[in-house]
């Protein structure tokens, strides 16, 4: 995720929660965030998810980055 970070910070935040800490202990949180498995990336645009990927594994680093190159840049974001 961290080379993916740098790849794409023209275009996106990544922000990394401690689940152990934030979400597992707390009921609601997991429920409102449907974790599954681990790691989770979800893509956020206005506060609404508009994409998620449960685990990296079977192609899932390659279908992010796909997602990731129809974001725009912030030069060409309107």
């Amino acid at each position: 995720m961290q080379q993916v970070a740098r790849d794409y910070a023209d275009r996106l935040r990544v922000v990394k929660i401690d689940v152990d800490r934030f979400i597992f202990p707390d009921r609601a949180m997991r429920e409102a965030f449907r974790v599954g498995s681990l790691p989770l990336v979800a893509l956020f645009r206005d506060g609404k998810e508009v994409f998620r990927i449960n685990g990296l594994a079977g192609g899932g680093e390659a279908r992010l980055r796909e997602r990731l190159d129809t974001i725009p840049t912030a030069d060409h974001r309107p």
